[in-house]
């Protein structure tokens, strides 16, 4: 489950789509894979863990519409037992480990490398980080 919120450009006519915070898990070589929610999408995430969260919007320093990670745990939670030793108390299932771990708001841009802060509501204050147009606020989405 996912929400964020839709953004059009008055210049450009691009559509947006914002993520507030999608779980991930690493595959053995390092590569970013969704893990589900509120469950694990596949056996492999399963196995894995949960191992941080990921959040789709504007980078505040460069502008661009990025892909980043907002929070990433010290080890990858696969239990109830484990989440519980991490802070969150006997949590139901990964929704509440998600709601638990609010991310934290500073993040590496993939861009331009700086910390940041990626900006997933609101975007419509922001320019086009394709061509500087107006963004105009095109409702939420929830799933």
């Amino acid at each position: 489950m996912g929400h964020g919120e839709y953004a059009n450009c008055t210049k450009c006519g691009r559509r947006f789509r914002t993520e507030v915070a999608e779980g991930f898990y690493l595959t053995k070589d390092g590569i970013i894979k969704p893990y589900g929610h509120p469950q694990p999408l596949n056996k492999l995430a399963e196995r894995r863990g949960l191992y941080g969260f990921t959040a789709l919007g504007i980078c505040s320093k460069c502008g661009k519409f990025v892909e980043a990670i907002i929070s990433q745990f010290p080890k990858s939670i696969k239990t109830r037992k484990q989440s519980e030793k991490l802070g969150v108390s006997k949590p139901a299932n990964m929704e509440d480990i998600c709601f638990a771990f609010h991310p934290k708001t500073k993040s590496i841009c993939p861009e331009c490398h700086k910390e940041t802060e990626i900006i997933t509501w609101g975007i419509k204050d922001y320019p086009c980080p394709d061509c500087g147009g107006q963004l105009v606020r095109d409702g939420d989405w929830c799933s």
